[in-house]
């Protein structure tokens, strides 16, 4: 049971708490970094579509917006390499395993690097049909085409083990 206090009308309300955690919806949520962004996208993908659940990512990273990571550059340089693979790890680490782009079918993840960095820092869900859900730093979630821009970054691409 909860209870909670308006401040503003000055009543105590009791409450409980919903057995099921609040899944927003897939499409058009506002970017919050470390609260709404793609890994966090993922996790209530699959915990609410596949029965699936997974561990939050933590990473420090994850909890900036493109405008502290830019401000913060020359200091993140250790994130800036090719091998460095937090967010692969995260997932072998957590049910997956890594398949080739010709095996990619509906479900599975697409982890891309951004223009500058060389690290793969975002994921996208491929939804089959050439069609991706995922959570663009500073926009709203979508659906959209997997268009050569997306897989020209593309680096890994990872499947739930069944």
């Amino acid at each position: 049971t909860c209870i909670i206090y308006d401040k503003l009308s000055k009543t105590i309300t009791e409450t409980n708490p919903p057995a099921e955690p609040f899944i927003p919806p897939y499409e058009n949520r506002p970017f919050i970094a470390g609260i709404l962004d793609c890994s966090e996208l993922i996790r209530d993908y699959y915990y609410k579509s596949l029965n699936i659940t997974l561990p939050k990512l933590d990473h420090p990273i994850k909890y900036m917006s493109w405008k502290e990571i830019r401000e913060k550059w020359n200091k993140l340089q250790h994130y800036n390499k090719q091998d460095y693979n937090f967010y692969l790890d995260y997932f072998l680490n957590n049910g997956f395993r890594e398949i080739s782009k010709e095996e990619l079918n509906k479900n599975d993840i697409i982890l891309i690097r951004t223009r500058e960095i060389k690290a793969p820092i975002h994921a996208l869900i491929y939804m089959g049909n050439n069609n991706i859900l995922h959570h663009p730093s500073d926009r709203l979630s979508r659906y959209e085409d997997y268009a050569p821009f997306y897989r020209k970054l593309s680096v890994k691409y990872v499947t739930y083990k069944v």
